[in-house]
């Protein structure tokens, strides 16, 4: 028999998008899976929607807690009641290839040290159509690459998190001896991204380079509010403070540099969200040199870097640039 999958579904009213979701999973080509949808508390009609798959399909099962709690707790839960071989945590708004699992296994199963599969992600809108695709670093190859823990953090001070955090299938027996989770209290948000690292400490962490999931962004989604509302530092910056003390002996200047560079990117990204929300700005030398970046929509990485040895020098003297332009 092929090794059983435990897909968990945290949810919390998510009743427009539950049902799309869980008609994708109950039409995995894989034959041995269980999908148990983990719900929040939820006071819509999404645990209608469960017990309606439950008496059509005996694999999915509904696990209702009464007590609301954050996402990361959420899933976390998900990790706890996980049974079999391998465990997904993936979301009640996305929408899922019939071969994601059995595409995902292969590579588990073909490399006893593999812990680890993501996939590459199409983008849809409220209305499931297709209109982007999720960023893949080109290094990644047309098939797929894997990691150890320290080349997926220096590929992840480059990039961000690139791992499509809804698409992970994990070797469930690393997870539970390891005791991984999402270290909210941490991480907050950017617990993923932890949990990848950590995960890849104990083998290899694949990503399969192939669009097997539909990552839904909308006004209504988490993702669309959390990367636009935020003006605050990111929360990844902690997690790559984290591992850059952890890591040290085994990263180079350069690492380094990526990450003075990305702080650099989300503080970019911060100022734009102010004056998106209308937070009044103090116009520094610095923010006004930011500003001027936020004008050149088509901007490459070689202006970014320009004005940020530039402005690491002297703002002043970047100031005297922008000026001439």
């Amino acid at each position: 028999m092929n090794p059983l999958v435990c897909i968990c579904i945290p949810n919390y009213n998510n009743e427009v998008t539950l049902g799309s979701t869980l008609e994708s999973l109950v039409a995995q080509s894989y034959d041995n899976v269980i999908i148990k949808v983990v719900d929040n508390n939820s006071s819509d009609s999404s645990v209608e929607i469960v017990r309606e798959f439950s008496a059509l399909y005996p694999n999915v099962e509904l696990c209702s807690y009464a007590e609301t709690v954050s996402g990361e707790q959420n899933f976390n839960r998900c990790l706890d009641i996980a049974e079999g071989d391998f465990v997904a945590v993936f979301h009640s708004d996305d929408v899922y290839h019939e071969d994601i699992i059995k595409e995902q296994v292969r590579v588990l199963e073909r490399d006893p040290k593999a812990v680890g599969v993501s996939v590459a992600a199409n983008v849809i809108d409220s209305t499931g159509k297709v209109v982007d695709s999720l960023y893949t670093p080109g290094f990644i190859g047309k098939e797929s690459f894997n990691f150890d823990q320290v080349r997926l953090f220096k590929e992840a001070l480059k990039h961000g998190n690139f791992i499509v955090c809804p698409s992970v299938l994990m070797r469930l027996k690393v997870v539970k001896e390891n005791a991984l989770c999402w270290n909210e209290e941490g991480f907050k948000h950017s617990s993923d991204l932890d949990l990848w690292l950590k995960l890849s400490g104990f083998g290899c962490f694949y990503y399969l380079n192939k669009k097997l999931i539909n990552y839904r962004i909308s006004e209504h989604s988490f993702s669309y509010h959390a990367n636009r509302s935020y003006i605050q530092q990111h929360d990844i910056i902690s997690v790559f403070e984290f591992y850059l003390d952890l890591l040290s002996e085994q990263l180079s200047f350069f690492d380094r540099l990526n990450f003075r560079f990305f702080k650099f990117r989300d503080q970019v990204s911060r100022v734009k969200n102010r004056l998106i929300s209308g937070v009044k700005i103090s116009l520094s030398d610095v923010e006004f040199s930011l500003l001027f970046l936020l004008c050149c929509t088509d901007a490459r990485r070689s202006k970014y870097v320009f004005f940020y040895i530039l402005m690491l020098v002297s703002p002043k003297l970047s100031l005297f640039f922008l000026s001439k332009l």
